[in-house]
């Protein structure tokens, strides 16, 4: 039951952040957090050479 509760913990924060970082704060939609071309670009940012 601990395991659970610390894996949906764990889920919640991680939707939460991502909410916040890029809805909030980057003035963009939500619905944009769920397409996996924004990921795409997001990891471009990160790891561009």
């Amino acid at each position: 039951m601990r395991v659970m509760l610390t894996i949906v913990g764990f889920v919640v924060a991680i939707l939460l952040g991502m909410i916040v970082g890029y809805a909030v704060l980057g003035h963009k939609s939500i619905a944009d957090i769920l397409y996996p071309e924004t990921w795409a670009h997001i990891f471009q940012l990160v790891f561009a050479p």
